[in-house]
């Protein structure tokens, strides 16, 4: 099954309390502002009266509290996970797994059976194969890392290896009962000294592999031999460089991304690689944010959208309405993929769709002018149909903030 999911790193500060250091990995992505992108002129295709539409399936959470999702996985109509974390009130005295379960039917709460899982404050990431053999991991203040593993006999814990330290983790892949993988990084947390992390499950026993070469910030999983990740080469480096990543079975093989000269791009362009899709190893899909001239200013001039096809990288039209693409890119069933982003000179999220070189958008839906913001997309295997994990934030005049989390389903 393919499942990708993302993780942005803080520095934490020396004797910084285990409370604080989760407030502050629990936080929302700041909307860059948006000029004109410098990829091409390109439209979108207008949308058919029959498309399907985004629509929000589930809301959860305290409308007082903090409840964000941020990973989704599905592996059949009736099994899918979304998860994330969340805590009772708006200052997340405590915080703690957020676990949503889709029986066919509707979305139930699931609960762990360690509630200091999520307590960390990064992100909760789930894989499934089937409605008996899903994984869930986090970790709790201390970093310390676990897995749950979901079956027809019932809910077992596991202390996940990881032997520089503390672990965090970005993403899942769950293939069969002994074929199961999980991403992140590891280390130091209270030093910010950190390293790539991946581990196997071979049905008994959880292991961890060879220091990935790149930070797998974003996954994409065919496989158990055709493992694709996306990060820097260098991680915590002043000018770390991006590649991708491609475990053939055997060994890690690295993908450097060209600069601008090599994709025959403006001179000067700089970019920084978001999400990585893989439909085969001669057919990746890259995702990419022009950057701006005044680091930290972010993204702002645009986006790329770069194909590799087993032996080069080249760069893809990319209508000059888009701002900013999310780190969450899924494929859609019929060859294309949709992604979430930012269109020009807008502060709400829209959904993007790529298919047949054409392009078309659609609003993400939200409710009581909350503000929308996408974590994961994840697609229904066998179908043109898709999950979305999300958070519905508050922004109150006094200037607090709350948030919700919300289940998002597309589908015919």
């Amino acid at each position: 099954m393919y499942h990708t999911a993302g993780w942005c790193a803080a520095v934490v500060a020396p004797g910084e309390s285990g409370t604080a250091m989760a407030r502050r990995f629990l936080f929302r992505a700041l909307v860059p502002a948006a000029t004109l992108a410098l990829t091409g002129a390109i439209g979108f295709a207008p949308a058919s009266a029959s498309q399907a539409t985004w629509q929000i399936a589930s809301v959860v959470g305290d409308p007082a509290g903090a409840t964000q999702f941020s990973d989704v996985a599905a592996s059949s109509p009736d099994n899918a996970w979304v998860t994330g974390i969340g805590c009772g009130d708006a200052f997340c005295s405590t915080l703690g797994a957020a676990v949503q379960r889709w029986d066919g039917q509707s979305w139930q709460p699931f609960n762990l059976p360690d509630s200091n899982i999520g307590g960390s404050g990064f992100g909760v990431v789930v894989g499934t194969s089937s409605a008996s053999n899903t994984w869930i991991f986090g970790a709790d203040m201390n970093n310390v890392g676990y897995g749950v593993h979901v079956t027809d006999s019932g809910t077992t814990e596991t202390t996940m290896p990881a032997a520089e330290g503390g672990l965090s983790f970005t993403a899942a892949a769950v293939f069969s009962p002994s074929d199961a993988w999980a991403f992140g990084v590891t280390g130091d947390f209270f030093n910010a000294v950190f390293s790539a992390y991946a581990a196997h499950y071979d049905g008994q026993t959880w292991t961890e592999l060879p220091t990935p070469p790149v930070v797998p910030n974003v996954i994409s999983a065919l496989s158990s031999n055709d493992l694709w990740i996306l990060g820097q080469e260098d991680f915590g480096a002043n000018a770390a460089t991006n590649a991708a990543a491609h475990w053939t079975g055997s060994g890690w093989e690295t993908i450097p991304i060209p600069d601008a000269s090599g994709l025959k791009l403006p001179a000067g362009t700089l970019f920084q690689p978001t999400s990585i899709l893989a439909n085969s190893p001669s057919d990746v899909w890259v995702t990419a944010g022009l950057l701006t001239t005044c680091p930290p200013c972010g993204f702002g001039p645009g986006v790329l959208l770069l194909h590799w096809n087993g032996n080069s990288w080249h760069s893809v039209n990319v209508p000059a309405t888009i701002a900013l693409f999310n780190e969450d890119m899924a494929p859609d069933g019929q060859g294309g993929f949709w992604v979430s982003g930012f269109a020009v000179n807008s502060a709400t999220e829209d959904l993007f769709h790529f298919l047949n070189d054409h392009w078309s958008q659609q609003p993400v839906p939200t409710q009581d002018s909350l503000e929308a913001q996408i974590g994961s997309l994840a697609l229904v295997p066998g179908s043109t149909s898709l999950w979305g994990a999300a958070t519905l934030f508050n922004f109150s005049p006094d200037g607090s903030e709350s948030s919700q989390g919300a289940i998002y389903r597309y589908g015919p």
